[in-house]
C-alpha cells in the first residue's frame, strides 16, 4: 500500500528480520520493495544510489505490482493455469506500451515456461471457473475436430508461439487428448452443452485431477535447495556426502513420521 502512495489508518511499522528472514516467497520483490521504501535511509546511511536507479527500482516496483505479483498469487491454481498463462501473455504484450524493456524482457523469460498452453496441457481450461461456457464449448469443439490418437507421443511438449490474439481453443491440437489417455477417462462428455458436463462421472474424475495436480515447482524448489546446503554443511567430500545422504534416507523409511507412536517404537531400530 505505501507503494501505491496509501497509508494504513495505523501507520506503517517495519520490524527487524526474524526466525523467517530466509523465507522466499516473491524474496526477490520483497527486497526491491524494501530498497525503495527506504531509500532515504539508505542514503542517510552513505549509500550512494543515484537517480538512475531509483527511476528504476519505480519502474520495476510498479511492474511487481501490476502484473507480477497477481499472476504469482494465481500460479499454484492447476484449473486455471492455462488461462492465467494465456492472459499473462496478453497483458505483457499490453505492457510494452507502458514499459516496452521490461515487458520485453518479461516475454522472453515467459517463452521459456509454456508447459500451461502447449496443446497437452490447454484442455486444463475446461475445468476453470473463469472460463466462460461459450469459449469452453469451442475448446471441446476444437478437441473433438482431432482424432483420438492411437498412442501417447514421446517427447517434451512443443511450445506455442503466442500472441496477443489467440484465444484458448487456438491451443488446442490432435496431442490435447493426452490427458484422456493418461487417466483412462472417456471423451463423450465433451459432445455435451458445457452446463451438462458434471453429469458425466469421466469429467468429474478428470475435473478432480486438474483441480489438485501441481503447477508450481516451489516446493520442490525448496526441497532441492534444502538438501543442497544440509549436503554441503556436513561435508566437502564428495562420498562422505552420499554416504550420509543414503544413511538419511533410510532413516527416513524407518521413521515416515514424527508422531508420539512412531518415535516411541524402538523395534524399527
Amino acid at each position: 500500500m505505501m507503494l501505491l502512495g496509501e497509508v494504513p489508518p495505523g501507520g506503517m511499522f517495519y520490524n527487524k528480520p526474524g526466525p523467517s528472514h530466509k523465507a522466499r516467497f516473491m524474496a526477490f520483490c520483497l527486497f526491491i520493495m524494501k530498497i525503495l521504501l527506504f531509500i532515504q535511509q539508505l542514503r542517510a546511511l552513505g549509500v550512494e544510489i543515484d537517480d538512475i536507479t531509483v527511476e528504476g527500482l519505480v519502474r520495476l516496483n510498479i511492474f511487481i505490482i501490476s502484473v507480477y505479483i497477481p499472476y504469482f498469487l494465481k500460479a499454484s491454481v492447476g484449473a486455471d493455469a492455462a488461462y492465467n498463462d494465456l492472459a499473462l501473455h496478453k497483458q505483457l504484450y499490453a505492457y510494452i506500451d507502458i514499459d516496452g524493456p521490461i515487458a520485453t524482457a518479461a516475454l522472453e523469460v515467459l517463452e521459456r515456461h509454456g508447459w500451461y498452453t502447449t496443446e497437452q496441457t490447454a484442455p486444463f481450461s475446461l475445468f476453470s471457473s473463469r472460463v466462460s461456457e461459450d469459449e469452453k464449448a469451442r475448446i471441446a469443439a476444437r478437441i473433438l475436430t482431432n482424432p483420438f490418437p492411437d498412442s501417447i507421443p514421446l517427447g517434451p511438449p512443443k511450445f506455442q508461439k503466442i500472441d496477443h490474439n489467440m484465444q484458448l481453443a487456438d491451443l488446442i491440437g490432435q496431442e490435447s487428448y493426452v490427458l484422456f489417455t493418461v487417466l483412462g477417462t472417456d471423451s463423450d462428455w465433451l459432445q455435451l452443452p458445457p452446463s451438462q458436463w458434471q453429469e458425466s462421472e469421466d469429467y468429474k474424475e478428470m475435473e478432480e485431477f486438474v483441480r489438485h495436480v501441481k503447477v508450481t515447482n516451489d516446493v520442490s524448489e525448496r526441497g532441492v535447495k534444502l538438501i543442497t546446503d544440509y549436503a554441503k554443511i556436513l561435508t566437502n567430500n564428495n562420498e562422505k556426502r552420499m554416504m550420509l545422504l543414503q544413511g538419511v534416507e533410510m532413516v527416513r523409511k524407518l521413521q515416515p513420521d514424527f508422531t508420539k507412536k512412531t518415535m516411541n517404537n524402538n523395534s524399527r531400530w
